[in-house]
């Protein structure tokens, strides 16, 4: 049968990438023009307090992505705050598990071959994907969370579900990996090997 593999990250990860690629440009332009209090926030922990389990909440509605982009919020009709166990979590549950594989964007070679194993895909090398800057913010992490330390315990705070959803699937497909032994490391090695030679042909 068909594997199909939605992707994951560690939930701080996830925030301070959305965050650097769809919001911070967005803030700076806004504080640039004078506005006081732009509806994103003036920094990470703002926007991130007003888009609870912003992971999660895509993973189930993937246009909940565009509120929290372009808005700064998510839309009420896409919004369920809520524990970790409540009915926001019961319903991820039941869609993950019914996953072959979860794998997450940390290891994302080894999904990719995952996937290539469940259904036979044919070409696996992509170009990398890094782009230096979007909308002109060139910040790193440590300019969006000077206390990376703080900003975890925010995320942790405000995406209880983001967190239970990386405790089960994340780190459960850290385990499964362990499990695949060192046959399947030197075919990752092998394999992340022959996407650098392919990188000048893109």
């Amino acid at each position: 049968r068909s594997g199909l593999m939605p992707r994951g990250g560690e939930p701080l990860a996830y925030y301070l990438s959305f965050y650097k690629w769809g919001v911070a440009f967005r803030i700076q332009e806004a504080l640039t023009k004078g506005e006081v209090q732009p509806q994103w926030g003036r920094n990470f922990s703002e926007w991130a307090r007003q888009v609870p389990n912003l992971q999660s909440s895509i993973m189930v509605r993937g246009m909940t992505a565009m509120g929290a982009e372009y808005s700064g919020r998510i839309h009420a009709s896409r919004r369920t705050i809520g524990p970790a166990g409540g009915r926001g979590w019961e319903e991820l549950d039941n869609m993950l598990s019914k996953f072959d594989v979860v794998g997450t964007t940390q290891r994302f070679d080894e999904t990719l071959l995952l996937a290539a194993d469940m259904v036979g895909l044919p070409v696996l090398a992509y170009k990398y994907n890094r782009p230096k800057a979007k909308g002109g913010f060139r910040g790193g992490k440590a300019d969006i969370c000077p206390d990376m330390e703080a900003c975890r315990a925010l995320v942790k705070e405000v995406a209880p579900r983001d967190v239970a959803m990386w405790e089960k699937y994340g780190k459960g497909f850290v385990a499964k990996l362990q499990t695949l032994g060192p046959a399947f490391e030197r075919r990752v090695a092998d394999f992340q090997a022959e996407v650098r030679r392919t990188q000048p042909a893109w």
